[in-house]
């Protein structure tokens, strides 16, 4: 499944895949970082996001492809 990280100030999300079973654990960290002041990034395998400037995190399935 792939997700995409829109961040303020760059022309193209951040695509990651992960599979589907992982999707609600990836948004459960991205979640539980945002609440704690004391952390830019959050953890998810062995990749590390950025929390500041992200504006939005939208499903594959949501999203509009442009080419």
């Amino acid at each position: 499944m792939k997700l995409y990280l829109h961040y303020e100030n760059v022309q193209h999300p951040l695509v990651i895949d992960i599979p589907d079973n992982e999707v609600d654990g990836f948004l459960q960290e991205y979640e539980e970082a945002l609440h704690d002041t004391s952390v830019e990034t959050f953890q998810w395998k062995n990749s590390s996001f950025r929390i500041g400037g992200l504006m939005a995190i939208v499903h594959e399935k949501h999203a509009t492809v442009r080419s």
